[in-house]
């Protein structure tokens, strides 16, 4: 084997091997970058709701805590929730929010009207 051959091999396995340590490194950092998220799916924001007790389904991604109405709950493996909560009647405000192992937190609220 010849030095050019050497040189080509250790290259390669440069290469290889910057490659492995980036991608490991984006792994690692990419929940950092992306943040908590928070997404409500049932109900709606705004909703009119003739009763008093709602079930509030939703997804949290990259948390490490979630509240709601500041008293923690929790998701299942793939991030889904579902609460019950008792409105009163009139005009609800319910506030969501998520933090990650980075204490960076995100908030939301959902407005229902009870009737």
């Amino acid at each position: 084997m010849g030095n050019k051959d050497k040189i080509i091999i250790k290259i390669i396995i440069g290469f290889i091997l910057f490659t492995i340590v980036a991608g490991y490194s984006y792994y690692e950092v990419r929940d950092f970058l992306a943040g908590p998220k928070i997404e409500i799916i049932s109900p709606k924001n705004g909703v009119i709701i003739n009763k008093s007790l709602i079930e509030i389904h939703g997804t949290a991604k990259n948390i490490s805590k979630l509240f709601l109405n500041d008293k923690q709950i929790f998701t299942d493996e793939e991030g889904i929730f579902s609460e019950e909560l008792l409105l009163s009647l009139g005009y609800n405000i319910i506030e969501f929010k998520a933090e990650d192992r980075f204490e960076r937190e995100v908030k939301q609220t959902l407005e229902i009207i009870y009737k």
